[in-house]
């Protein structure tokens, strides 16, 4: 649990900017079916298949470490398609 609660910190940071992303997450994280999904992935990677983790923390670290990659982009200039084709914002592009 308290790494959860670090990866939350640290995914709320990377998340303020983006208005629209914010969003959808605070939404995903309370939805009751995303979490029952979740969970039954978890269930069937880790019991079934002899995976590790692959429930809410993977999905949150996942999302965590695909956001640090879309900054480390931006920051080299690199636009994503969604921004460079006029149909939205980076904070589309993130979410």
């Amino acid at each position: 649990m308290v790494f959860e609660a670090q990866i939350d910190k640290e995914l709320s940071a990377l998340l303020g900017p983006y208005g629209i992303a914010r969003e959808i997450f605070a939404t995903f994280s309370r939805d009751p079916v995303v979490a029952s999904l979740l969970e039954q992935a978890n269930i069937v990677s880790i019991s079934r298949m002899g995976y590790n983790d692959h429930g809410k923390v993977h999905a949150k670290i996942v999302t965590m470490n695909a956001i640090k990659i879309y900054n480390l982009l931006d920051h080299i200039d690199t636009e994503a398609n969604i921004v460079r084709e006029g149909i939205g914002d980076n904070d589309d592009a993130i979410a």
